[in-house]
């Protein structure tokens, strides 16, 4: 349709070495017919990973990131034995995978909200975070 084609081509002017991949909408649960937001984002990603052209390769690891989350370290495919890494509290750090591979995702615990934009917030203080003249302030 008209506004994939403008799209397609508004993005290969700014983005020459990336590409664009469009899902359809799966905002819709098929089985109760409910509209819910985020089905589109794990729904999307299996699109993408079933028909991207060009197939990825097999050994690709592919990193999800939102725009609002913070790395506490660097991205990296290791998991376990890893002094920083921070289990859910229901999962023993022993039963960690090695590392992330094809069939073995892992995911970031999301816990946080939105007291990163309070600066009064008794846990989480950006000015101490970031520091003075930061642009996360």
């Amino acid at each position: 349709d008209d506004k994939k084609l403008y799209l397609t081509n508004l993005y290969k002017k700014l983005y020459p070495n990336n590409r664009i991949h469009f899902t359809p909408d799966f905002k819709t649960d098929s089985k109760t017919n409910k509209k819910y937001d985020f089905y589109n984002k794990p729904w999307g990603l299996k699109h993408w990973l079933e028909f991207s052209d060009p197939p990825l390769p097999d050994n690709i690891i592919i990193a999800l990131l939102d725009p609002d989350m913070i790395f506490l370290r660097p991205l990296t495919t290791k998991i376990s034995g890893l002094d920083n890494t921070l289990p859910e509290p229901r999962k023993m750090k022993e039963t960690l995978i090695e590392k992330v591979a094809k069939g073995k995702p892992v995911a970031q615990l999301y816990g946080l909200g939105a007291p990163w934009t309070n600066d009064n917030h008794k846990k989480f203080n950006r000015g101490k975070i970031c520091g003075e003249g930061s642009p996360c302030l």
